[in-house]
């Protein structure tokens, strides 16, 4: 009976706690509580507080915040540059890794690279190229939309910047490894593009993401910056900071299977709370969007 009375407090207290939030509806708030019923009053506490702070971003505030985003560039960047490349951050070697797959790897990856956008970036680039003739035209005339490596060799010369579109910047090691596969790619065909040659322009980031990209001089626009969740909330203590981080620990050790420790308090140790249009990255802690070693739902999908 004390159990049952405690599910109605919590289920009550959700309702009236994140009912005004843009990600409240019946089936999320089912599935929190689903995952909440396993973890104890700290655990509890602490997962309610994280969720308080969740950022859900509807289809037409990713339009408008990739437009900002763009628009604080400083214009002498742009004017300086022979031409500007839009084009999706990710490999331009994709097709080649799956060549080189095999069995039921190189099904599934196919089966991706089949389903349009195959990529966060392509869907990203095709919101940028819906909005173009009136939202980028700030030096149109030597602006190139390049959805594809083709594409990129096409319009490239020599002076020209890549202007690299994302949803979202986490660790800044996919950013960077994608740049790195890009300059590859044009040096393989004889150019030699160097890093200010490259800009990332992204709906939201981390800062950990951007200061590692700025580090290694390479360019990032982000509409939101966010910091780590627990790590970087200073209304607590550096004790109770690492109390937390424990705590998140044990709550993912109750819920969550993971099949790698990398993605324990997000990819990398990221501590993101985000979703952006029904696709939550790995960034995000586990919790929200991993599956569970019990029958429950996610309360964020990964890919939906």
């Amino acid at each position: 009976m004390v159990k049952v009375t405690q599910n109605v407090n919590l289920l009550v207290d959700c309702q009236m706690r994140f009912e005004k939030k843009p990600w409240y509806n019946t089936k999320r708030i089912n599935a929190l509580l689903g995952r909440l019923a396993y973890l104890n009053e700290n655990e509890i506490d602490l997962v309610l507080d994280l969720t308080d702070r969740f950022q859900y971003l509807e289809f037409n505030e990713v339009s408008q915040k990739l437009i900002r985003a763009y628009n604080s560039i400083p214009d002498n960047i742009l004017l300086n540059a022979t031409s500007i490349l839009f084009v999706p951050l990710k490999s331009p070697y994709y097709r080649d890794i799956i060549q080189k797959e095999k069995g039921s790897k190189k099904i599934n990856a196919v089966k991706e690279l089949l389903v349009q956008p195959s990529k966060s970036s392509d869907f990203i680039l095709k919101i940028v190229d819906i909005d173009y003739p009136d939202r980028y035209q700030r030096y149109g005339n030597k602006t190139h939309i390049c959805k594809a490596p083709e594409d990129i060799l096409r319009y490239y010369q020599e002076g020209a910047l890549l202007v690299l579109w994302d949803d979202f910047v986490g660790s800044g090691n996919t950013a960077f490894n994608a740049i790195a596969d890009l300059q590859k790619f044009l040096v393989d065909a004889g150019h030699y593009p160097i890093e200010k040659d490259f800009i990332v322009v992204c709906v939201c980031a981390m800062k950990k993401g951007l200061d590692i990209l700025n580090y290694l001089s390479l360019n990032c626009f982000a509409c939101d910056i966010y910091v780590k969740a627990i790590s970087e909330d200073y209304r607590f203590s550096k004790h109770d900071r690492d109390v937390r981080i424990l705590t998140m620990k044990s709550v993912e050790k109750k819920v969550v299977r993971l099949a790698n420790e990398k993605f324990s308090l997000g990819f990398e140790q990221s501590e993101a709370l985000l979703s952006i249009f029904n696709r939550c990255p790995n960034n995000t802690f586990p919790f929200y969007w991993h599956r569970s070693q019990y029958p429950l739902s996610p309360i964020f999908y990964r890919d939906k």
